[in-house]
């Protein structure tokens, strides 16, 4: 095989592990050598499949259709395995195409930044998908605090990133106690048909953050007002 067509198969793997959502995340994370022998082990099984579809073609093809195609293809690419390669490039194009439809984005970039330790991300992302039914509780290194919808998780970025939420209430973390004390409030602004939402957007550098929790407003109301149910009842006794 011409050496210089090696390069192709090499360059078909990195085009399959980076436009295949399963892969996707994961080959971003990756640098230095990781990246060339990942890019390169795609890149020799692709042209080992296709080899096999090529020799099957040529088993299943009447011969002398074989040999036509085979002699037409040759006065466009006169290098010997000239198809092979070919194809290995077809593969790398059209099976991400496939794979996706199966192997939804998020659900894969989840799955490889919780797979990495990236739980805050993993997190946000969660709640993005609640729909709205949760808010998220984000506290940074400088002990302010937002509690709001989450925007962005940054979670398919597949390096470090940034976080985005459109707060409802913002404040700080006492530097002793820890206690929340929420200093500005968003919603009466929120009502306003005439301001969007992007207005409040915060965008956080993941570095920054500190801690972050999920908030379900229908179970935080629950769990209170059983708290104040009981300090009532124990006030009475």
């Amino acid at each position: 095989m011409n050496l210089g067509l090696l390069l192709v198969p090499a360059l078909s793997g990195y085009v399959l592990l980076s436009c295949t959502y399963v892969s996707r995340y994961w080959f971003a994370r990756q640098s230095g050598y990781s990246l060339f022998f990942a890019a390169a082990v795609a890149g020799v099984v692709l042209l080992g499949v296709a080899r096999w579809i090529v020799v099957l073609l040529h088993l299943c093809i009447p011969s002398e259709i074989y040999a036509y195609l085979r002699w037409h293809w040759h006065s466009y690419a006169p290098f010997d395995y000239s198809g092979t390669v070919m194809v290995s490039t077809f593969l790398a194009i059209t099976l991400p195409l496939l794979v996706n439809r199966i192997a939804p984005k998020h659900k894969s970039a989840t799955r490889i930044a919780r797979y990495s330790g990236d739980l805050i991300e993993c997190l946000i992302q969660d709640v993005i998908e609640s729909g709205g039914k949760q808010l998220v509780e984000v506290s940074t290194k400088s002990s302010k605090c937002y509690i709001g919808f989450a925007q962005e998780s940054g979670v398919a970025a597949g390096t470090e990133s940034d976080i985005a939420i459109s707060p409802i209430v913002s404040g700080y973390r006492h530097s002793e106690t820890r206690d929340l004390i929420l200093t500005t409030n968003y919603a009466p602004f929120l009502l306003d048909s005439k301001l969007d939402i992007e207005h409040f957007r915060v965008v956080i550098p993941l570095a920054e953050v500190a801690s972050a929790r999920r908030i379900d407003p229908e179970l935080h109301y629950r769990i209170n007002a059983g708290q104040q149910g009981r300090s009532s009842t124990e006030s009475a006794a």
